[in-house]
This record gives C-alpha cells, sequence and structure tokens, in this order.
C-alpha cells in the first residue's frame, strides 16, 4: 500500500468514526425524543404518509413530464427527501436547523402557487397553453436578478424607469440563447410582460394576503399563516429566539439535547406547512381533491383530532367551483 493509500485509509476511518461518535449521541437524543414526545413522533412520520397519499395518485393520473411543469410539483418530488431530513433533525434535537428547512417549504409553497399563477396567466394569453418549468425557471432567475438591481437603486418595481431596466435585462439575457430572430422577439415580448408586474415582487406577507383573499381565507386562517410565518422567520434569523435558548438552556447551543416545547413547535409549524403545501398542490391539481380530502385531511381528524383547517377550506371551495 503506497503511503497516499495508507494516509486516505487513515482519514477514512478517522471520519467514519467521527461520525460513529455523532450517532451515538444522536441515538440517545431521538430515544428521548420518542420516549417523551410520542403523539408528536407519530405525527411526524405521518407526514412521510401524506407524501405517499398525494404522490402516487398524482402520478398514476399526470404524467411526470406534464405534471413537472407546474412548481408546486417540483417541490412535491423534492418533498420526501426534505421531509426525511426535517424529521431527522428535529429527532435529534436540530430544532433551529428544522425551523429553517420548514421555512423553505412553506416559502416554496406560497411561491409555487404564486409564480404559476402569474407566469400561466400570462404565457396562456400570449401562447395559448401554460409554460414550460425552463421557462419558468427563467423567468424566476430574472426577477431575483431585477429585485437586487432595483433595492440596489432603490427604485420602485411599478416605476418608467423599472421597466426599461426590465427591458434592457431581459433583451441581453434572450440574445445569448440560440433562438431564432422570430423567437427571440417573442421571448422578449413575453418575458417582459411577466416581469413588469409588481406583483411578481411581493413579499410573503404580501402573497398570503392575495392568497387568502383568493380562498376565502380571510381572517382565522390568514392570521394562523401570518403568525407561522413569523415564527419560522424569528427561528430562521439571528433573533432573540437564540438568546433565550442560550440564557435558559445554554448547553443546547453546542450539544443536541431533548427540549420538549421546541419539539412541539417544530411538530406544529411542520403540520401547518404541510397543510398549506396540500392545499397549493390541490389547487394545481384538482384531481387530488378526494384522495387528499379522505387519505390526509379526514384521517389526520380521525387519528389525531387536528383538524388541517386551511387544506379543508381549499377544498371546500374548490367543490364550489365544480359544475353541478
Amino acid at each position: 500500500m503506497s503511503k497516499k493509500d495508507s494516509k486516505e485509509e487513515e482519514e477514512l476511518s478517522a471520519l467514519c468514526e467521527y461520525i460513529r461518535s455523532l450517532h451515538e449521541l444522536y441515538d440517545d437524543v431521538i430515544k428521548e425524543s420518542y420516549q417523551e414526545s410520542r403523539e408528536e413522533v407519530r405525527m411526524l412520520f405521518e407526514v412521510l404518509n401524506n407524501w405517499i397519499d398525494a404522490a402516487h395518485p398524482l402520478f398514476k393520473r399526470v404524467k411526470l413530464k406534464e405534471a413537472i411543469n407546474r412548481i408546486s410539483c417540483v417541490i412535491l418530488a423534492h418533498l420526501w427527501r426534505l421531509s426525511n431530513w426535517i424529521i431527522y433533525e428535529i429527532l435529534t434535537g436540530h430544532y433551529f436547523e428544522a425551523l429553517r428547512d420548514i421555512r423553505f417549504l412553506f416559502e416554496s409553497s406560497l411561491l409555487a402557487w404564486h409564480y404559476d399563477s402569474l407566469i400561466d396567466r400570462k404565457v396562456c394569453e400570449k401562447w395559448g397553453a401554460p409554460a414550460k418549468i425552463s421557462l419558468k425557471a427563467e423567468i424566476i432567475e430574472l426577477a431575483e436578478r431585477l429585485r437586487h438591481a432595483a433595492r440596489q437603486k432603490r427604485q420602485k418595481v411599478e416605476s418608467h424607469h423599472f421597466r426599461r431596466v426590465v427591458e434592457r435585462h431581459v433583451r441581453r439575457f434572450v440574445e445569448k440563447s440560440d433562438l431564432t430572430e422570430d423567437e427571440k422577439r417573442r421571448h422578449i415580448e413575453l418575458y417582459c410582460e411577466i416581469l413588469t408586474q409588481p406583483e411578481l415582487y411581493w413579499s410573503i406577507s404580501k402573497i398570503i394576503d392575495e392568497f387568502a383573499k383568493s380562498f376565502n381565507l380571510e381572517g382565522e386562517l390568514e392570521r394562523a399563516l401570518k403568525s407561522a410565518w413569523g415564527e419560522l422567520s424569528a427561528y430562521t434569523h439571528f433573533s432573540r429566539k437564540f438568546f433565550n435558548v442560550l440564557l435558559n438552556s445554554p448547553e443546547e447551543i453546542w450539544i443536541e439535547y431533548y427540549d420538549e416545547e421546541l419539539l412541539r413547535k417544530c411538530c406544529r409549524l411542520l403540520v401547518t406547512t404541510t397543510d398549506l403545501f396540500l392545499s397549493v398542490l390541490v389547487i394545481q391539481f384538482p384531481m387530488l381533491e378526494d384522495p387528499i380530502r379522505e387519505r390526509i385531511v379526514d384521517w389526520w381528524d380521525k387519528n389525531f383530532n387536528v383538524k388541517l383547517k386551511i387544506a379543508d377550506r381549499i377544498l371546500s371551495e374548490i367543490a364550489t367551483q365544480e359544475p353541478q
């Protein structure tokens, strides 16, 4: 064995030993989490079952290459991996990390509905069919660049000057493509029309307002969404929440511990976020109405006495819109 191979084997052995020592610590936290919070742990694993309950009927009825053009389906595809990781973080005492990941799911659920609605509406008007996911990805990339440019220059997205900035960015972006001149012209026209919509740059709080208004969630459910978003943001940023843990349980800053209050908070916010995501999914794919009602919403009510109020309201709204 060469010196290089010997060194690599030694480093790999040290790495494996490091991982094993972490697992020993995590195993203790997992056992305590289960023993002290069994109901919440069972709820966490039901979130995984919900993925199966939603994904199986969707991909049975809609081809993946078609479904994936909806951003909510992209999130669904990622959700199995993400949910497993969030559950692992919660069970091993990584509560702040879990809350950051739950925030990502909460935000992406609302943005999926928002972007799909704004982009598909314009593309259908101009081109007669919903947008492909590749086009949506380009729009979102350009929107992020334009949002950054507007902030740097302190411009309002409603201003006439911002419209000129949009056109300049879009032309520069499209001209680099391999499209024909006619296709470039069509894309520039479409992209400018989409990217000059002020709504595209709304904050999450403003999107919650619009989501609530669109689906009769105003009042209690709108407040619940805003409260969840506020909590998730407080735990994500370097805020008083971090210092509260530091002052009350300083050991939890540097090593994993079971914390009943934080575990319950993670579980509650994950359930609320799952409720939101399922609502967005059924809006985009109404054929999931029965599976989500029977296998998920009713199941949570019957087995955990937990009402997925957002999904329940959205399902009721969809039912009233269906032709009699």
